[in-house]
């Protein structure tokens, strides 16, 4: 029986590049990890490694597929809607695309309902195109569905959520930081009479940011009111917004809404109720999305550098594939101000 890459490095729990270069006396990888990989092959009954390295280097161009997949989890509720996920996933794509491409590897990606055994469903196409290793966008993913996902013998990284209560390697954005920033920014610039608005979505991301904007009400000792925060503009608290926007005198004088997608229509609702912005009432949007500069006035927001996540998820992933890295890694990415014309300072202190 001929062993192969795929076989071995299943067995030491690493990736088939690794094996690779253990086998083929190339660096990238820790000492520990080749004679690991070497140790094994001794145990299945190759003592010779030299006819070994033969074999495997003749098998190199075929088994290594030089394949990272980007893997999308929707939940079957989402499946056919547009989100704002949606737009955001190419995004990500192409930020993780670009640095895949530095080390020399292809990108895999594909959108994979969280129904049935989708675990399976994830390990087949994992086998069928001999996946390296796998970024999972976690976003919408709960701790139970990730930890399912995570216990699949290929290594990987996700992106896009926090998971404080998982051992996992996760690269998220300081979406707490970003609010409490936003809200920051905009008492420095006189404003008291924040609000907020949301879509009460059960996102975790989205229910940091409201945390961050809380938190810096109460530390900043801004002035808060219950009717100031809509938590779910769309649905619930559809008419305490429409109460709200028909009380000029009691209006906010800044809001920080949970997403650019969601301050535009804010914005459009505003100026349909006779509000200037940001003569009367200033808008922060979040995300910085392709939007943000296509609204009048331009939108104000908490930029997500992708392009920063991206890369610390493929330089945790190509580590956990060359070396086989034990324990997790979790980093955080922290936003950014991006001041447009939605905002403006007001000349005292409400």
């Amino acid at each position: 029986m001929e062993l192969k890459i795929k076989d071995i490095a299943k067995k030491a729990g690493v990736s088939p590049t690794a094996v690779s270069f253990a086998l083929n006396g190339k660096e990238g990888i820790s000492e520990k990890t080749r004679q690991k990989i070497l140790q094994i092959v001794e145990e299945e009954g190759y003592t010779s490694k030299s006819l070994m390295k033969k074999r495997l280097t003749s098998m190199d161009m075929n088994e290594s597929s030089r394949l990272i997949f980007l893997l999308y989890p929707v939940n079957a509720q989402e499946e056919g809607e547009g989100s704002e996920d949606s737009y955001s996933f190419y995004e990500i794509m192409q930020k993780v695309e670009k640095q895949i491409r530095e080390f020399k590897y292809n990108l895999f990606f594909k959108s994979i309902p969280m129904q049935g055994n989708y675990k399976k469903e994830i390990e087949k196409m994992i086998d069928f195109y001999q996946v390296e290793g796998m970024i999972v966008v976690g976003t919408q993913m709960s701790p139970a569905q990730i930890k399912n996902i995570y216990s699949i013998a290929t290594p990987m990284v996700v992106i896009d959520r926090f998971f404080q209560e998982l051992n996992v390697d996760c690269v998220a954005f300081d979406n707490f930081a970003g609010a409490y920033e936003a809200v920051t920014y905009l008492i420095e610039n006189h404003h008291r009479k924040i609000g907020y608005v949301g879509t009460g979505s059960t996102n975790i991301n989205l229910a940091e940011r409201r945390e961050g904007y809380e938190a810096a009400m109460r530390d900043m000792k801004g002035l808060t009111d219950p009717r100031y925060c809509i938590s779910d503009i769309k649905n619930s608290e559809k008419e305490k917004w429409i109460e709200l926007l028909g009380m000029p005198n009691e209006m906010p004088t800044a809001f920080l809404v949970e997403s650019d997608y969601l301050a535009i229509d804010v914005i459009k609702e505003l100026q349909a109720a006779g509000f200037l912005v940001p003569q009367q009432i200033s808008v922060i949007g979040f995300d910085n999305s392709v939007i943000a500069n296509l609204v009048t006035p331009e939108l104000t927001t908490m930029n997500l550098p992708w392009d920063k996540l991206a890369r610390l998820a493929v330089l945790r992933l190509m580590e956990k594939m060359r070396n086989g890295a034990d324990g997790a890694l979790k980093s955080k990415v922290s936003t950014e101000l991006v001041e447009r014309k939605s905002c403006r300072r007001i000349s005292k202190d409400f």
